[in-house]
């Protein structure tokens, strides 16, 4: 329950239209911040921006907004797979709830499954997803 009594309303999660970026964006790029500066430099915030607003990546937010999630989709030679490449939010939780509707929209878009890039955190609370691959990095 929030203050006041009135029962809470439900998160739920929503793409963002390319044409809306620039309205959220102010709300939305201080959770990213946080995401994108766990890169080591290689993304920025203002990078993400232009990939949204090319329609290369996806926003996707909790109204009201706790949590936000970015995607691309990635063409493999055989295969299309919807890739979260960012998540970030007040808890796991809100992001994790929110993939049924992400997983929704990649199936529509003839995508074979999705693909999380994220902490080794992520693998204890996403039930039906399993650890593939590791990237090993060398700074030089």
């Amino acid at each position: 329950m929030e203050s006041g009594g009135a029962p809470a309303r439900p998160l739920l999660m929503r793409g963002v239209a390319a044409a809306e970026i620039a309205a959220v964006w102010p709300r939305v790029e201080p959770l990213l911040a946080r995401a994108t500066g766990r890169t080591r430099g290689c993304v920025s915030t203002a990078a993400v921006r232009e990939r949204l607003a090319a329609r290369d990546m996806q926003l996707w937010i909790t109204e009201p907004l706790r949590a936000a999630c970015v995607t691309e989709i990635v063409a493999y030679p055989h295969q299309r797979w919807c890739r979260v490449v960012f998540a970030a939010g007040e808890d796991l939780a809100l992001c994790r709830a929110g993939l049924a509707v992400i997983e929704a929209w990649a199936r529509a878009e003839g995508c074979a499954g999705v693909e999380i890039e994220g902490r080794p955190g992520w693998r204890r609370v996403l039930p039906g997803y399993r650890a593939g691959d590791i990237i090993l990095r060398k700074e030089l």
